[in-house]
Parts: structure tokens; sequence; C-alpha cells
């Protein structure tokens, strides 16, 4: 349901802001809702030529700060979004960015699945 709210946003106009469409902190949800909302806002951003990286969204909700699966699934969506804008990072960018993290992200993976179609 938040992900149609925030792509119908997309639609009316540029830049929507999430916040509104996250689940308030006492919900059980949240954390996941918002990992899901963030991928889903990232790419609308890329296509929209808004080169939003991960940790911009780490900035923005430091409560994923600590939490490494969540961070390893949005750095793994962006890495899926960038590949299907024939943008993939490098090996070198994500370590980078992400010295601890970025040998968990399969970038061979990521570009096959675009590669193949999904």
């Amino acid at each position: 349901m938040a992900i149609r709210q925030l792509e119908e946003a997309w639609r009316r106009a540029p830049q929507p802001d999430i916040r509104s469409l996250v689940p308030t902190a006492d919900n059980p949800l949240r954390l996941r809702v918002l990992a899901e909302l963030i991928k889903a806002d990232q790419e609308c951003r890329w296509k929209a030529g808004i080169r939003t990286k991960t940790e911009d969204y780490l900035r923005a909700w430091p409560e994923l700060l600590d939490r490494v699966s969540i961070i390893l699934d949005l750095l793994d969506g962006e890495c899926l979004t960038r590949a299907m804008l024939s943008a993939l990072p490098t090996d070198e960018e994500l370590r980078s960015r992400f010295p601890d993290l970025a040998e968990q992200v399969d970038l061979s993976r990521l570009a096959a699945i675009v590669r193949d179609g999904g």
C-alpha cells in the first residue's frame, strides 16, 4: 500500500517526501516498510536523474545505522537500480563507501539479473 502511494506521489510531483508514508515508531513493521519505501524512492530518483545513494537515506534515517541486514538490503537495491540504468557501481566504489559491507554485495549477480531480465 505505501509503495503504491509513493509511486502515485512521484507521478503527481517531483521528489515527494516519504516521511508521511512511514509507519509510526511503535509499529512493528516500521523498519521493513521504511526499507521498502527507501528502495522504491531511490529507484524513482535514479530514473529521474537524481543520484541518491544509500548513505543519503541512512543520514535521513539514523535508526537504520545499526541494522546491517537492512543496510545490505538497501545497498543491494541501489546496485540493482543502478544496474538497470547501466550505472552499476564498481567494487572499488562500494569498498570506499561501505568498507565493511562491500564484499557482501554480489555485483555480478545483480548485473546478471538485469541482463537476464529479472
